[in-house]
């Protein structure tokens, strides 16, 4: 089953362009290869991320949001990406937005940033005199 589903997946691609054909390929060491690794994303990340490939669109829960995040940055998913940054910045608090600034940076995701710095000006009493 794993099989045709990579195999699918690649004929998906081939309508994507060659920059995705390219990614998935430096996981392989050869085009028939039985079996593809996919380092570093776990298989429900992974099988989100196919889902959003296959249909455009998947629903995000803040509990997969970072991970998913990190993923289509690696695999070049604006759409996802965009989709993980709404996720994520429902969550946004004084709590964690340092966290979330980095994670911005980190990913280059420009609305996540702009939620950050939009709430520490609103908040910016509040946390001048919190420890970090």
């Amino acid at each position: 089953m794993a099989n045709l589903l990579f195999r699918y997946c690649f004929y998906l691609f081939e309508f994507c362009g060659n920059r995705y054909i390219d990614f998935w390929f430096d996981y392989m060491t050869e085009r028939e290869a039985k079996n593809i690794e996919i380092p570093n994303i776990r298989w429900d990340v992974f099988e989100l991320m196919m889902r959003y490939i296959y249909t455009g669109s998947v629903d995000v829960t803040l509990d997969i949001a970072q991970d998913l995040l990190k993923a289509a940055d690696q695999y070049l998913l604006e759409g996802l990406k965009r989709l993980c940054e709404y996720a994520i910045a429902q969550d946004i608090s004084v709590e964690n937005v340092s966290l979330m600034f980095e994670l911005s940076e980190a990913f280059n995701v420009l609305s996540l940033r702009h939620s950050c710095i939009l709430l520490i000006l609103e908040n910016f009493d509040k946390l001048s005199i919190m420890p970090w």
